[in-house]
């Protein structure tokens, strides 16, 4: 669930079909990163293809509204220090609602299902099922010579359950993030959406939980919470009326606590009908 931009590009540049019309996209993302956490230093690299589609409703003002859904399939390494690490397959569905008013200033909301199967060496099969929920706003306000501010604050909510076999049990683990950021684009051209974009995240609320298959559960380890900050750039490029392609990149660094320290980057193409 990333953020509205990186998800399906810049959209208030679509030019409408009809009042009632919709569209599909296919993107990819990769991410490497690495982290801290409650238990162990980690090392992860990802990577994963999303498609879904949106129906999109438009009024007279240039206000308009999205309803979309997306299926993705991905691959997560993890490697928790020296240790042997962990293969997992990745499969998700995503919802979402995106209200853009007639000044441009949106509001988004979504949530997914993921669930993933993994094994490492020597440990038997590893299962694990998230939920996510996110909620993310912002405005975007005039810089002059066809330049746009635009803070955005995100909130997203967590909840990861992991179950290994041979009766080690599970562990639950949530956690809350919020994202405040600020990006600068440059719209003077429908054709061609550049943008930079500073973001500072802030993990909170994050606890974990591990029930041994032969006991009550038990508090483990609370997971640390931290913060990072994140700097990206990224694209739009109408290719066509109904066709854009979009792409980003950034770079996270931990300032404090626990958190993640690299790199992502993706690409999509939508497709408007």
């Amino acid at each position: 669930m990333d953020g509205l931009h990186r998800r399906l590009g810049e959209i208030r540049q679509v030019m409408p079909v009809r009042d009632v019309g919709g569209e599909v996209f296919m993107r990819n993302v990769h991410g490497m990163f690495e982290h801290v956490g409650g238990f162990h230093a980690a090392r992860s690299r990802a990577a994963a293809l999303q498609l879904g589609g949106n129906v999109a409703y438009w009024n007279d003002g240039g206000a308009h509204q999205r309803a979309g859904w997306a299926l993705d399939r991905g691959t997560l390494r993890v490697r928790p220090g020296r240790t042997t690490g962990i293969d997992n397959d990745i499969r998700g569905l995503a919802a979402w609602y995106t209200r853009h008013g007639e000044n441009g200033a949106y509001v988004d909301a979504g949530i997914r299902r993921a669930s993933g199967t993994g094994r490492a060496r020597g440990v038997a099969k590893i299962r694990t099922g998230q939920w996510t929920l996110s909620a993310e706003a912002g405005a975007p306000l005039p810089l002059g010579d066809n330049l746009i501010v635009e803070p955005q604050v995100q909130l997203t909510y967590q909840s990861l359950r992991t179950r290994v076999a041979r009766g080690i049990g599970t562990i639950r683990t949530r956690q809350a993030t919020a994202r405040l950021g600020v990006r600068i684009a440059r719209i003077d051209n429908e054709r061609f959406v550049p943008y930079l974009q500073a973001e500072l995240e802030r993990q909170f609320a994050g606890r974990s939980r591990a029930a041994p298959a032969s006991a009550s559960s038990v508090d483990a380890a609370a997971v640390r919470n931290g913060s990072a900050l994140r700097l990206s750039t990224g694209l739009t490029i109408k290719v066509h009326r109904t066709v854009d392609v979009y792409a980003h990149a950034g770079v996270q660094r931990r300032l404090a606590g626990g958190g993640s320290t690299g790199g992502s980057f993706g690409a999509g193409l939508r497709i408007n009908f």
